[in-house]
């Protein structure tokens, strides 16, 4: 039977899987940006429009880039990058053997969205 993790080692985990998945967002972010500007200079933005349409499209790519990265982070054998480096995982609690379903997974994250704590 696996032993259950302590407190400071999923919380460990969370901070390590935190600073990758901002570190992964950053990637969308940028690309978003550099899209952002060859469509506005090709279009004649002024640099008011520059200033109004680039916060929004900078939020919503973090917004959508971030919840996708949270809700999938668990899938692969019920852990995430920081579970695997802190050697712990996610199973079910009838069976300690076994992962839970994907789709199991991906409900347990949704509360991550609205409240971060594993």
């Amino acid at each position: 039977m696996i032993s259950k993790s302590t407190f400071s080692e999923r919380m460990t985990a969370f901070i390590i899987d935190f600073i990758i998945l901002s570190c992964i967002t950053i990637i969308p972010i940028v690309g978003c940006i550099v899209v952002m500007l060859i469509i506005g200079f090709e279009a004649g933005w002024t640099e008011d429009e520059f200033y109004y349409i680039m916060p929004m499209v900078i939020f919503l790519t973090l917004l959508i880039s971030m919840t996708t990265l949270v809700l999938v982070k668990d899938i692969k054998n019920g852990q995430s990058k920081g579970k695997k480096i802190m050697k712990i995982a996610i199973r079910n609690l009838s069976n300690q053997n076994q992962v839970p379903t994907k789709a199991r997974l991906i409900l347990r994250n949704i509360t991550l969205i609205f409240w971060p704590i594993e």
